[in-house]
């Protein structure tokens, strides 16, 4: 999951933190954001409905989401 964020925002998953926002403190724009979702929506064979994407402000609210739908979650 942090490889994924990471990978499309450029910056190491080591260095990155649940509470960090997407946006504010990772400058994700919104092509960013959706490259994201569709690529979590592949890797964990999920889909995330768009009133449910746009929740999901920071790094952990990600995590926690996928938690929640997903049988087949590893970070």
């Amino acid at each position: 999951m942090l490889k994924i964020i990471g990978d499309e925002l450029d910056i190491k998953p080591e260095h990155l933190q649940d509470s960090a926002s997407l946006v504010k403190d990772l400058n994700a724009d919104s092509l960013a954001l959706l490259n994201i979702v569709m690529k979590v929506e592949e890797r964990f064979k999920i889909n995330v409905p768009d009133d449910e994407w746009r929740k999901l402000t920071t790094v952990g609210d990600i995590i926690s989401y996928v938690r929640r739908v997903s049988d087949t979650f590893a970070s």
